[in-house]
């Protein structure tokens, strides 16, 4: 029932301080500090890697089409993170990319990031090429699975695209979501999320 109260959150948006009554900013700074210097995400608050749901998502480097940096899911922290796994014979994956991810960019804007991974197999078309005629302007990062459609397998592929993976803003698996799917699927899931 007393004011002020401040509160410290990490980079993952997890609480690291409480400090009830006034603070100061030598108190602050030191707080802040203990974060930076010691380069510490309090990832003992979080749950283990791995690949199921309530699980702290795989974290993997992939290559980035277009250009030769990679990106993974730990870049988006503080984010909603979609991960949305297809290849390009695949209809329906270019289908929902094509319909579904642009509405939920468009409703969330950058709160949200969507990732699409694309089967390591590149078959026999220029996939960069591929990507720019059929999603041009697309908000995503379109990246290369690794080698042996590692990441997939990792994240419970099988056999079947398209697969979508929504982490929460700690990197945490919330839902898995097998075969196609849609927008008003998509925002159920986010804005079950808290401060989704």
């Amino acid at each position: 029932q007393a004011w002020p109260i401040t509160v410290v959150l990490d980079q993952n948006g997890v609480i690291v301080s409480t400090i009830y009554g006034s603070t100061t900013y030598d108190e602050l700074k030191e707080t802040i500090d203990g974060i930076l210097d010691n380069n510490t995400n309090h990832n003992s608050n979080l749950p283990a890697e791995g690949g199921k749901l309530g699980d702290l998502c795989h974290d993997v480097e992939l290559p980035v089409y277009g250009s030769d940096h990679t990106v993974s899911v730990s870049d988006f922290r503080g984010k909603v993170t979609i991960l949305n796994f297809w290849y390009i014979y695949c209809g329906s994956c270019v289908k929902e990319l094509q319909t579904e991810f642009p509405q939920i960019k468009e409703e969330y804007g950058d709160r949200v990031e969507i990732v699409t991974v694309h089967s390591y197999e590149e078959y026999d078309r220029d996939i960069p090429a591929f990507i720019e005629e059929s999603f041009p302007g697309a908000p995503f990062t379109f990246c290369r699975d690794i080698e042996g459609e590692a990441y997939f397998r990792m994240l419970g592929g099988s056999q079947a695209w398209p697969i979508t993976v929504v982490l929460d803003r700690n990197g945490v698996i919330v839902s898995t979501l097998y075969g196609s799917t849609t927008y008003e699927e998509l925002k159920q899931i986010i804005n079950s999320i808290p401060n989704g």
